[in-house]
């Protein structure tokens, strides 16, 4: 690919799990699903550097609400012994 002064070239992003394409981006990011796994990823391209990783925001949420659920759950197990 020819460049010209000054231009940047543009970074390609991969999954890290499962390998599927995400996007090609001279600078960006972003978040999103990967197409192929559904992987909730964080998309970084800075300085021509990529870096992808798991985006932790989505499963906190989902331990937060497991966590209540198990309470519930448990709440209402002891309930019934007594």
């Amino acid at each position: 690919m020819a460049t010209l002064e000054g231009e940047q070239q543009s970074c390609l992003a991969f999954c890290p799990k499962c390998g599927a394409f995400l996007m090609e981006a001279v600078s960006t990011s972003s978040s999103m699903p990967c197409p192929e796994c559904g992987e909730p990823l964080v998309i970084s391209v800075k300085n021509s550097k990529v870096s992808v990783f798991e985006d932790k925001r989505f499963k906190a949420d989902a331990d937060q609400e497991r966590v209540a659920r198990l309470k519930a759950y448990y709440s209402v197990k002891n309930r019934c012994k007594n």
